[in-house]
């Protein structure tokens, strides 16, 4: 199999996340439910995991980092964690439902008045229309860093300037960047970044993690146990513990640990055999009659396309059946978007390499896609 939806969850697993992810499971302790040594030391782990995250992103503070179930759970805490009972919220077509579901039905409920920005002809966010987007009771807005769809990066310092102080909370969406550009929420203006364990970064499934500063602390949106001032009926105010209600995901946390860990010590020679992949994947569609290209050169190593005249599914399933290459094929959870590029009614096939793809399998692949553009 060629596996070719990295995008969706990267494939490749480092052994040392591997590793931690059997320790963890093997050695199972819950972290603040007990006072022995095994349970202290776990927690003494999720703290150093705390604090590589808060140095990845360069955030106020390693206690200013919550983990979730999933991305998705991290962009709720976030949007719904800071949501306030009127006022305005800035968005983007480009978005993922993950952003687009909850501004809808904060806006459904008439909680909020949502704006989604139109991005130029090049897929970019503005700052002039982001500019033009501003009200007077703006008070939140939420981009994407990376498009899932295209692999376009926003240039979120660029927006950020402009959001820059008028008390709004400035959310990164960073599903697709994570692991593969680096965030930097100080320098970028950044209040809240959300991002998934299991893509870019090569952790497992189940773990997202909210990384946030001093001005975009989120209201629980889930009550329960803490392990902490278990005497109080209320929810403990103490960060982190009062944004992690029951019992953390330890193995996903201990796996992420070693990824960061394996991604700082590769990401030299991993970013520079993703950019050389990247490119020949996108210039090789390019070349190919009949195909419509969707993504430029980018680090996350999506190419989107689509053979003209023929739904995504149907050259998805023709890649997995006849060739064995797996990609991703339909609306990826992001509808706007895709009525912005006009593929809302075949949707778009996404191809996604990581670190371990071979310019073989590259090569491969474009042969196959050139073979169906010529036969379907």
């Amino acid at each position: 199999m060629i596996y070719l939806d990295n995008a969706a969850t990267t494939h490749y697993k480092p052994q040392c996340v591997v590793d931690a992810t059997v320790k963890a499971i093997t050695e199972a302790y819950n972290p603040n439910r007990s006072g022995h040594r095994k349970a202290l030391e776990l927690q003494q782990q999720i703290l150093s995991t705390r604090s590589k995250i808060s140095a990845l992103f360069n955030n106020d503070s390693e206690m200013h980092t919550a983990f979730s179930l999933n991305c998705t759970s991290a962009l709720n805490l976030a949007i719904m964690g800071n949501v306030r009972k009127k006022g305005h919220i800035i968005s983007s077509v480009t978005e993922h439902n993950s952003v687009l579901r909850p501004l809808m039905q904060l806006q459904r409920l008439k909680l909020a008045e949502v704006t989604l920005i139109q991005p130029d002809s090049h897929g970019e966010i503005t700052q002039d229309a982001l500019y033009r987007a501003l009200r007077p009771d703006t008070y939140m807005a939420v981009f994407s860093h990376v498009s899932n769809v295209t692999g376009k990066a926003q240039d979120l310092k660029k927006l950020g300037e402009v959001l820059q102080n008028k008390e709004i909370v400035f959310v990164a969406d960073c599903a697709q960047s994570a692991g593969y550009i680096l965030t930097d929420m100080t320098k970028q203006g950044i209040n809240a970044a959300a991002f998934p364990a299991h893509k870019g970064l090569h952790g497992i499934q189940g773990l997202g993690v909210l990384v946030f500063d001093k001005t975009a602390i989120p209201r629980p949106l889930i009550l329960g146990g803490t392990g902490t001032d278990s005497h109080l009926l209320t929810q403990p105010e103490t960060l982190p513990e009062s944004l992690e209600a029951g019992t953390l995901p330890c193995p996903a946390i201990m796996a992420l640990q070693a990824a960061i860990d394996w991604w700082v010590s590769e990401r030299k020679q991993t970013r520079e055999k993703m950019g050389e992949l990247n490119r020949i994947m996108t210039d090789g569609l390019n070349a190919i009659a009949n195909v419509e290209v969707y993504s430029d050169y980018n680090e996350s190593g999506i190419a989107c396309f689509n053979i003209k005249g023929q739904d995504s599914t149907v050259v998805g399933d023709a890649l997995a059946e006849k060739f064995d290459i797996v990609t991703r094929s339909g609306l990826h959870c992001a509808p706007l978007m895709h009525k912005w590029l006009n593929t809302y009614d075949t949707g778009a096939v996404r191809a996604s390499i990581a670190c371990d793809t071979t310019s073989e399998q590259v090569y491969r692949f474009l042969n196959c896609v050139q073979y169906l553009a010529k036969t379907l």
